[in-house]
Order: structure tokens, then C-alpha cells, then sequence
């Protein structure tokens, strides 16, 4: 189960990702992104590590390697 502060955060910087983006904003999805990206690896192998969060910034990853990655994390 997510923990629910971290489901809401994911959840939230989804949708401003999703803002910026359809803006063309790339200053601030960087920025969005970055902070997704912490999120994650606060978590990581920890009790709040949830595939969810892994899944989100697989999502919004340019580099399919990358993307992948995050996938796979998730999928564990």
C-alpha cells in the first residue's frame, strides 16, 4: 500500500507535469521532474518505496533506457 502523503504528492506533481508540458513550460516540467525524481529516490528501498512513484516518473521520462528503468523498478 502507498503511503498516502506520497501517493497525493506523486499525484499532484503528475498533473502540473501534464500542465507544464501541454504549456511547452520545459523550465518548470525540468523543475517538476526533478522534484518526482527525489521523491523516488528518498524512497527507495525503504517502507515508502511504491512501484507507483517509480511507474509516475517512468511516464514523464524522455530516454527510453531510462524510462525502462523505471519500469522495472516498478515491476519489482
Amino acid at each position: 500500500m502507498i503511503n498516502t502523503k506520497i501517493y497525493k504528492s506523486v499525484y499532484q506533481l503528475a498533473e502540473k507535469l501534464m500542465d507544464a508540458d501541454s504549456k511547452g513550460n520545459m523550465q518548470a516540467f525540468d523543475a517538476l521532474y526533478a522534484e518526482l525524481k527525489a521523491i523516488c529516490i528518498t524512497n527507495e528501498n525503504t517502507d515508502k518505496d511504491h512501484p507507483e512513484q517509480w511507474e509516475t516518473l517512468a511516464d514523464f521520462t524522455a530516454e527510453m533506457d531510462e524510462a525502462l528503468a523505471g519500469y522495472e523498478k516498478a515491476l519489482v
